[in-house]
């Protein structure tokens, strides 16, 4: 009994061990880049948060050399565009270049044509990703507001998002929330898509309701 109490103990000793030297830390994960210290914060006085989400999220980035990196603590500052991760409750920046991130269930990519004052290194956020995607672009910017009558200014965030549809050619198409603009955009299988919308009484009141057509379309696809 006390042999088998002994190589237990020394089978636990090694498991932990090994465990420890296994332990990659955040830089490490960052190929021994500790990503950039955020030293100073802008943004105390200001009304409204620049973050998204607001709160740090579990996630994972995906480095330009195809591998997948787990994050328990990720969020994109909409306006550096930057994404930031915490570590011994520091926050950085990640400086390492990447095709993407997921933030919780919510997947970004960069990558797509320039168009408006976005570039190739733009990220967005993937509402559909299939032949044709649908694709949110999130950005914020701090002015002053300064009521009527009043002397003091107060500093506001201000969130924009813009939609775009990609065709399967690459190219990007601005998109407002109207099914007649996505269904012009889906081309030849529209009448079909009209078709459906009526059938399911969708009207494109909500951004899941675009990615249900676009799953029906990818479906027509298939058959």
């Amino acid at each position: 009994m006390k042999k088998l109490t002994c190589i237990s103990i020394l089978l636990l000793m090694t498991f932990i061990a090994h465990s420890q030297s296994s332990y990659i830390s955040p830089q490490a994960w960052l190929q021994d880049n500790t990503g950039k210290l955020i030293t100073s914060n802008n943004y105390t006085d200001v009304d409204g948060s620049p973050y998204y989400p607001i709160h740090w999220v579990e996630g994972n980035i995906e480095l330009k050399t195809g591998k997948t990196l787990p994050y328990n603590a990720l969020r994109l500052n909409l306006i550096t565009g930057n994404v930031e991760f915490k570590y011994n409750d520091k926050a950085y920046d990640v400086v390492n270049p990447i095709n993407g991130f997921n933030l919780g269930t919510m997947k970004f990519k960069n990558g797509f044509e320039a168009i408006d004052k976005q570039n190739n290194d733009t990220f967005y956020q993937v509402l559909y990703d299939g032949k044709q995607k649908i694709l949110c672009y999130k950005i914020a910017v701090i002015y002053l507001d300064a009521p009527y009558n009043s002397a003091t200014k107060t500093k506001k965030i201000d969130l924009t998002e813009k939609y775009y549809f990609q065709k399967i050619d690459g190219k990007l198409y601005p998109l407002k929330k109207n099914l007649k603009e996505l269904l012009s955009l889906i081309g030849d299988k529209s009448n079909q898509v009209d078709d459906f919308c009526k059938k399911e009484n969708i009207k494109l009141r909500n951004w899941d309701e675009a990615v249900k057509v676009m799953e029906y379309v990818d479906g027509l696809a298939k058959n």
